[in-house]
């Protein structure tokens, strides 16, 4: 595990733009890859370094029917402990969605999870 900076760096020289959110729609059974990095964002005449998600901000929305489970593979290929925030989805058996993934590493928590009934589709 390399060591986390002690500031969250700025410097956006180099870093890949950033995309606009994917929209991926997956069925039940379905495994999708979820990597965290840094990306250069222009916000007015500035242009600032973010994380993104799959290179997008924010990271894209996994549409999943009702009652189907999925697999989301998180990657952390940032310099920075990271986290997910997600909505409308539950963590199965193995699945931790709250803990943060660590530079360079799956997240720990990494496993299936379930689209809960009544609930937004977004991650």
């Amino acid at each position: 595990m390399q060591p986390t900076p002690p500031t969250f760096p700025t410097d956006p020289s180099g870093l890949p733009e950033a995309a606009r959110p994917a929209l991926l729609e997956l069925a039940d059974g379905d495994v999708v890859d979820l990597r965290i990095g840094a990306v250069a964002k222009t916000l007015g005449d500035a242009t600032v370094r973010m994380l993104g998600y799959n290179g997008s901000i924010p990271g894209p929305t996994l549409k999943v029917q009702q009652g189907s489970e999925v697999v989301v593979h998180v990657v952390n290929e940032g310099d920075l402990e990271a986290t997910v925030h997600w909505h409308g989805l539950l963590p199965g058996p193995g699945a931790v969605l709250v803990s943060p993934a660590h530079p360079g590493g799956l997240h720990p928590g990494d496993g299936p999870v379930r689209q809960h009934p009544g609930r937004p589709r977004r991650a």
